[in-house]
């Protein structure tokens, strides 16, 4: 399967506001020609050209791989279980949680 993605850690939202200032959505004497389906069409188009731009999107193959037999419900529950203990853990930082 394909799905198109963009790289969004990479945004630098410095360069972001910079580019949409500088175009015509931040340009308030221009909105008066505009009802409001243009101005959907502007701020779709101008964000679309803009992301384009600085965060090209890239078309990645996304491969699913069949699970193990030997992972069952009682596999995926326990590995579960031990998530939320990590995740506790990480959280609370004390000895006891870790030791948990």
């Amino acid at each position: 399967m394909s799905v198109v993605r963009r790289p969004w850690h990479q945004l630098s939202i410095d360069k972001l506001q910079e580019a949409l200032s500088e175009s015509r959505l931040c340009q308030r004497d221009h909105w008066a020609d505009f009802n409001a389906d243009q101005f959907a069409e502007l701020y779709d188009g101008k964000i679309t050209s803009v992301l384009d731009r600085l965060l090209p999107a890239k078309t990645v193959t996304i491969r699913r791989r069949l699970s193990d037999p030997w992972f069952d419900g009682e596999c995926r529950q326990s590995k579960r279980e031990v998530r939320r203990l990590e995740r506790s853990s990480r959280r609370l930082k004390t000895p006891e949680a870790t030791a948990a």
